[in-house]
């Protein structure tokens, strides 16, 4: 794990948390990182669903045709509700945080190679 991540609550490193990283969507959405694009694209075409902080938020709490990228970054979901969420008993919790960052760091498909 690169210095500078913390663990958190079920051993998730977040990079979006430790190192402001962000995703961008093909759908001009703004997401904390590739795998929460990824789980909504997924579970909207299978299951015609949105991810939990979509049906609080609404649609576009975190779309740049709405927003600008400063106002979506501030928003309550990025300040404080993404890192609440690792909770498996938070009404907003998304396993997909530690299906895809859990365990330290180690379930992470992405690695930074340091020289």
């Amino acid at each position: 794990m690169p210095s500078g991540y913390k663990v958190r609550q079920y051993g998730i490193v977040c990079k979006h948390l430790d190192a402001e990283e962000f995703y961008f969507g093909a759908n001009h959405k703004v997401y904390p990182c590739c795998y929460l694009y990824d789980e909504e694209i997924e579970i909207n075409m299978k299951r015609n669903e949105v991810l939990p902080s979509t049906q609080r938020y609404g649609d576009d709490y975190n779309d740049l045709t709405v927003h600008t990228f400063e106002e979506i970054q501030n928003h309550e979901y990025f300040k404080k509700t993404l890192a609440e969420s690792f909770d498996k008993d938070n009404e907003l919790h998304c396993s997909r945080c530690w299906r895809s960052c859990g365990d330290k760091g180690e379930r992470s498909t992405q690695k930074n190679v340091e020289s």
